[in-house]
């Protein structure tokens, strides 16, 4: 992976829980509007296949130190709403500007990262992410139970989930971001805003969601789905 880009994704991973940015608008009196993160309910409703999934490999074509065309190959771990019996698929995107679905790289030596994925089927194995957000991270506990890493600044998280949220040692690499470069003024805004542990040359998150309150908010939201098509 591209130099620019191993120093920068820690930084994508802390300001955005997701591929997809949340961009400013301009509205016709000049002011500057922040759009309205995706609820999450909206992501399960639009998504084909939802699903906690294991990174295994990314191969994109890279831009000015970013990800500009490929695909990720990822396998399903826990799937909540899927019509099609996947063991491997691919995630595929193209381009730089606006929403797109990149998965940030994992070191070859180190077990692929979990993310909790929203995504449309095209064809085949081949899937394209939910737009504004295909994916939240998972972070591993040292109970080897999986939770939904927080904060979350892109999705709108309903309040019963976050009132939830639980304290936990994460162990996997991508609960992890590497502080050697920080100032000390980012390291410690970071620990308060973020609550993270400072383990010296590592900031280490320390909050998130269980994930079997994510199902069972999950399983009720396709319920209510599928009560709506049926009455239609």
């Amino acid at each position: 992976m591209p130099t620019q880009l191993k120093f920068l994704l820690p930084f994508l991973l802390i300001f955005s829980s997701g591929t997809f940015a949340l961009e400013p608008i301009n509205n016709a009196e000049g002011i500057v509007q922040v759009e309205q993160p995706p609820a999450l309910a909206e992501l399960v409703t639009a998504a084909d296949l939802v699903a906690v999934a294991q990174l295994n490999d990314t191969r994109y074509e890279y831009l000015r130190g970013f990800p500009n065309k490929g695909v990720a190959w990822m396998r399903p771990l826990i799937k909540y709403k899927s019509d099609r019996e996947i063991d491997i698929f691919t995630v595929y995107d193209e381009g730089v500007k606006g929403a797109h679905c990149y998965f940030p790289d994992t070191a070859r030596w180190q077990e692929g990262n979990r993310f909790l994925i929203f995504l449309k089927h095209e064809e085949f194995i081949r899937y394209r992410g939910v737009a504004p957000v295909c994916y939240l991270p998972i972070s591993v506990t040292s109970g080897n139970q999986y939770a939904v890493r927080l904060p979350v600044d892109n999705v709108e998280l309903p309040e019963e989930l976050l009132q939830q949220a639980q304290v936990y040692q994460f162990t996997d690499s991508g609960s992890r971001i590497d502080a050697t470069e920080l100032l000390r003024e980012e390291k410690t805004r970071l620990i308060a805003d973020r609550q993270m542990e400072d383990e010296g040359d590592t900031l280490v998150y320390t909050r998130g969601i269980p994930i079997s309150a994510i199902r069972v908010y999950i399983k009720e939201v396709i319920s209510g789905q599928d009560k709506k098509a049926t009455n239609h």
